[in-house]
């Protein structure tokens, strides 16, 4: 963890924002974690509540962990997250 602390805090927020824009989901998801762990960015969490839509499984369990994992920010997100308790795949449902 403390490695990944380190970097995060070296790269210049407008370099991680980039990866917002990336084409690939996991991609962006891992923006939107690192901008919402180490800066609480609220662009951050717009990106993960969309994810939460998305059709690809993984990217939803992805999204609501980090979102659920975020103290400051889960209130913003309980009402999607509730929603993904009948999600319908049980991995997603269970996050």
């Amino acid at each position: 963890m403390w490695f990944k602390e380190k970097i995060i805090y070296r790269i210049d927020p407008q370099t991680v924002k980039q990866l917002l824009k990336h084409n690939n989901p996991f991609i962006r998801i891992a923006g939107a974690e690192a901008l919402l762990e180490y800066r609480n960015d609220p662009q951050a969490i717009r990106i993960l509540m969309a994810a939460l839509d998305a059709q690809d499984k993984e990217i939803r369990r992805r999204s609501a962990k980090i979102l659920g994992d975020s103290k400051e920010q889960s209130a913003t997100a309980v009402p999607k997250l509730s929603k993904l308790l009948s999600d319908k795949d049980s991995a997603v449902a269970k996050t």
